[in-house]
């Protein structure tokens, strides 16, 4: 499963009305040093005090539907499950068990691959990137290390058109 390198949410198909959601991870994991933290105080992070764990301050985004149980010991934190979901169609807050990337909203089958994409923003990078004559990664610095690794089946001058023409069209449906 390869989700961002951040916390930034990703888009899915939501699971209630089939329209585009975000789902996100619903704690953010800090680590400060211990000089940040005078001695008998709790950080806070928007008006919400962090809670310590293992030596990191974790910080509940979603504290009215879920909140931080730590993992039984020596189990690291899962970051992504549960995640929570916010579709803006039908307004559907809750939990939701990431199947990644079936549950992508963002995702084509074309020329045998199954190529999807994280989010709108993605998509478009995608998009740019495989259209593009020169196809340099280093001109999308936080998508390169996934740009590198797309199959030459999506790459080629073949292939290239039809691809584009995929995202694309599923980008103006949106």
């Amino acid at each position: 499963m390869t989700l961002p390198y951040d916390d930034r949410p990703v888009t899915v198909r939501c699971p209630r009305c089939g329209g585009r959601a975000a789902c996100e991870a619903p704690f953010r994991l800090h680590n400060l040093p211990k000089r940040a933290v005078p001695k008998g105080t709790v950080p806070e992070r928007d008006g919400r005090k962090l809670i310590a764990w293992g030596g990191w301050w974790v910080e509940e985004k979603f504290p009215a539907t879920i909140t931080w149980r730590p993992p039984a010991p020596n189990r690291g934190h899962t970051t992504w499950s549960p995640s929570v979901i916010r579709c803006t169609d039908c307004h559907l807050v809750g939990l939701h068990d990431l199947e990644w990337p079936a549950d992508a909203f963002y995702q084509w089958h074309v020329h045998g691959v199954a190529l999807w994409a994280w989010s709108e923003e993605h998509a478009r990078v995608l998009m740019d990137y495989i259209a593009s004559g020169d196809r340099n990664p280093d001109k999308y610095p936080y998508y390169a290390s996934l740009l590198r690794k797309l199959p030459a089946a999506v790459t080629t001058a073949k292939a290239r058109d039809d691809v584009v023409h995929h995202i694309r069209r599923s980008l103006e449906r949106c």
